[in-house]
């Protein structure tokens, strides 16, 4: 079956024999699509067309896959037997004497060239998109930090954004854990559990939420006995371990035993962070006038963690799980740990 994949900006048009192309809704930047599909010597011609919405421009076809060549003067090519993918640029247009500069950084994506825009205008990054091979582009970001993805863009002054990647393909843009995973994923906290999934449902583990906390602060060494029996010399946690144990940010399920391979749960989480927070001299007041009785299972939560959850929800660090249960015994899901490690850098950090 040949197939191909048209692609305007954020837009996908599937081709095959029986041509029943199915076309998401426009976006910005492009006001209509279509194709030609015409038979020549037992070939098949396809002939691209897209027009651009108002206040856009067409640029040029940018063939991504397919190593097909597209003929400059009817915008047609020879469809292959394998699958094809082409890239419709567009470039928005801007009047006047334009003074300022939006530079887009795609961090191994395909390259944008700078925009020149009057100061005072607002650009919509939604209409500019970068591809970069076995990765999803997850969006435009302020910084290098990847903490806030940008829809569009006062521009003020001459600015720079950063192409975000992820390579999951069971993280997508409509969940709620979207931005958390790019995050964690981007600044080195977490991976995922494969070259390719990142398995938000899954749990994670007391060892490496500990190793998580101490690549934070640039991997310390510190001379400590290390006080857990089940933590064995040489473990790929076992520093980290070291480390918490010596601030007093972690403190084991007993006195001689850390459970490192045990699945987090949200209050050890919680107590967890409390603690780092305090080791960092962070501010953690919040958490004294927090009122957290309104949860149904409040008479779950472990005498230790009460304050610690006082103040992860007061800086909502985590939330309830719904219908008014905290579930503080229940273990944290990866995306909730990326969610927890992004609002406390956000919020506390």
């Amino acid at each position: 079956m040949l197939i191909l994949h048209f692609v305007l900006l954020f837009l996908l048009i599937r081709l095959a024999r029986a041509l029943r192309p199915r076309a998401p809704p426009l976006r910005a930047g492009c006001a209509g699509r279509s194709f030609l599909l015409q038979t020549r010597g037992g070939l098949y011609i396809i002939t691209l067309s897209a027009k651009p919405a108002g206040g856009y421009h067409f640029e040029s076809w940018v063939v991504i896959y397919g190593g097909v060549e597209i003929d400059e003067e009817d915008d047609s090519f020879i469809m292959p037997e394998s699958g094809v993918t082409i890239l419709a640029v567009f470039a928005r247009n801007y009047t006047g004497s334009g003074d300022i500069t939006l530079t887009f950084k795609t961090r191994g994506g395909t390259e944008l060239e700078e925009l020149t825009v009057p100061r005072g205008s607002t650009v919509d990054l939604r209409g500019y998109m970068s591809w970069r091979e076995g990765f999803d582009f997850a969006g435009w970001y302020s910084d290098g930090s990847f903490m806030e993805r940008l829809d569009e863009i006062k521009m003020d002054g001459s600015r720079t954004v950063y192409a975000g990647w992820e390579p999951f393909d069971d993280v997508g843009w409509a969940d709620w854990f979207h931005d958390n995973v790019v995050y964690v994923y981007e600044n080195g906290l977490m991976n995922g559990t494969g070259a390719t999934v990142f398995e938000p449902d899954g749990t994670v583990t007391r060892g490496m939420i500990v190793t998580i906390l101490h690549r934070l602060e640039g991997e310390p060494a510190v001379n400590y006995l290390m006080p857990f029996a089940d933590v064995a010399e040489g473990a790929w946690y076992a520093e980290a371990v070291r480390w918490a144990a010596s601030e007093g940010i972690v403190t084991g399920v007993s006195e001689t035993s850390f459970a490192p391979d045990d699945p987090i749960t949200r209050e050890q989480f919680a107590a967890i962070l409390w603690r780092y927070a305090k080791y960092n001299g962070y501010d953690v007041s919040i958490g004294e006038s927090t009122n957290i009785l309104s949860y149904t299972d409040f008479d779950e939560i472990g005498e230790y963690a009460i304050p610690a959850l006082q103040w992860a929800c007061g800086e909502g660090i985590i939330s309830g799980r719904g219908e008014g249960v905290l579930d503080p015994r229940g273990t944290a899901t990866r995306a909730e740990a990326a969610a927890m490690l992004q609002r406390f850098a956000a919020n506390v950090r």
